[in-house]
């Protein structure tokens, strides 16, 4: 899929049906931050995601080949990365992400089924 020379592709399990509702919306809008921090921060022109569900998780994994970025000085308004780290702990799941300046951004979501 192709949006304003942005290349996107999504690899999707086909066993989400093991999700409930409220962990699908939760991914659905951990995915979404990640796409558009890579778009409208990092610049990216090419994004992979992949969602699989097995051994009890349901694992997002979103690459991006953006500019990357300094974990450690996020400015405090921005609330997107806080948000994506909010809903991955009340569903009691782990989000880490792996990034550098110049690097792109690798974000990998495991929340339990």
């Amino acid at each position: 899929m192709a949006m304003n020379n942005i290349q996107i592709s999504l690899n999707l399990d086909e066993d989400t049906s093991l999700l409930t509702p409220n962990k699908k919306t939760a991914l659905y809008r951990i995915i979404c931050e990640a796409i558009n921090n890579a778009i409208r921060h990092g610049e990216a022109t090419e994004i992979s995601i992949d969602v699989s569900v097995g051994q009890g998780f349901a694992t997002g994994c979103i690459r991006d080949n953006g500019k990357g970025f300094d974990k450690n000085s996020i400015p405090k308004d921005r609330q997107g990365i806080r948000n994506m780290y909010m809903i991955t702990g009340i569903l009691k799941g782990a989000l880490k992400i792996d990034t550098a300046v110049g690097k792109g951004t690798v974000i990998l979501c495991r929340i339990p089924v």
